[in-house]
C-alpha cells in the first residue's frame, strides 16, 4: 500500500507493536524521557512569559520587541539579521524610488500640459 507524502508516493509501514517485555519497557521509558522533556519545554516557556511580562509591566518594553531581542541573543546571528535587513531595505528603497519616479513624471507631464 502506498500513502502520499509531501506530494510524493511512499510505501506505507506497518507498525506492530513490539510483545517482548524488554521491548515494551524501552518503549515506556522513551515515551516517560520524551513526556518529561515536553515538561520541563512547558516549564521554560511558562518562566520566559513571565521575565516578559515583568519587562512590558516594569519597562514598557513589548512583547514583540523583547522576542525580537531575545531570538537575536540566543541564535548569536545579528550580522545575519542586519545583512537581510539591508537587502530588504534595498528592495523597499528600489520599489519607492519606481514610484517616486512615476509621480515625478506625472508631474513633469501635468506642467507640460499646463504650459499648451
Amino acid at each position: 500500500m502506498t500513502v502520499q507524502v509531501n506530494g510524493k508516493k511512499a510505501k506505507k509501514v506497518e507498525f506492530v507493536m513490539p510483545t517482548t517485555p524488554a521491548d515494551v519497557l524501552r518503549i515506556k521509558n522513551a515515551v516517560k524521557e520524551a513526556s518529561d522533556s515536553m515538561a520541563r519545554i512547558e516549564g521554560e516557556r511558562e518562566n520566559i512569559k513571565a521575565i516578559r511580562d515583568l519587562l512590558k509591566e516594569e519597562l514598557g518594553l513589548p512583547n514583540a520587541k523583547f522576542n525580537e531581542i531575545t531570538k537575536l541573543y540566543h541564535k548569536q546571528n545579528y550580522s545575519e539579521v542586519v545583512a537581510k535587513d539591508e537587502v530588504r531595505k534595498n528592495r523597499h528603497a528600489l520599489l519607492l524610488a519606481k514610484d517616486e519616479l512615476r509621480s515625478m513624471e506625472q508631474e513633469i507631464l501635468a506642467s507640460h500640459v499646463e504650459l499648451l
